[in-house]
Order: C-alpha cells, then sequence, then structure tokens
C-alpha cells in the first residue's frame, strides 16, 4: 500500500492512539477522587495509618501485586499491634 490511502491510515491509526491516550488520561482523572477518599478513610484511624499505608504502597507498586499488599497489610497491621 503506498500512495495517499497509506498516509491517510497512518494519520488515522496515529489520530486514534491520540484519542484513546486521552481517554485513560480522563479515567485516571475520574478515579484520583475515589482514591483520595479511600486514602483519607484509611489513614483517618491513627492506630492503624502506618499499616494502611503500607498496604497502599505495596498494592500501587505494580500489576499483580493486589495479593502482595494485603499480605503486607497483615504483616504491618501484627507487627505494630505486637509492638504497641
Amino acid at each position: 500500500m503506498r500512495g495517499p490511502k497509506a498516509s491517510g491510515v497512518i494519520l488515522a491509526f496515529r489520530a486514534a492512539k491520540q484519542c484513546a491516550r486521552f481517554g485513560f488520561a480522563l479515567v485516571g482523572l475520574a478515579r484520583l477522587s475515589t482514591i483520595a477518599n479511600s486514602l483519607y478513610t484509611a489513614l483517618a484511624d491513627s492506630t492503624a495509618r502506618a499499616a494502611a499505608f503500607i498496604t497502599f504502597a505495596v498494592t500501587a507498586s505494580g500489576i499483580g501485586s493486589a495479593f502482595w499488599g494485603l499480605v503486607a497489610g497483615v504483616i504491618a497491621t501484627q507487627a505494630f499491634k505486637n509492638k504497641t
């Protein structure tokens, strides 16, 4: 495929890619208030604040880390509970 048709297809793919990026950014902004509210609720209790932050940090570290975030949260909760 050569000529004007090929350049039109390439431009269409580039435009679709930019549209998808904008959509992902819009979805990320929409989820920002949910994440902020969840963090506020989790960190409101001063007795479990450190464990909640550790859980969030481990879970936010990447894809597939929800399990490890849960494990780290349980370990942190037990460690801080035994410390006090």
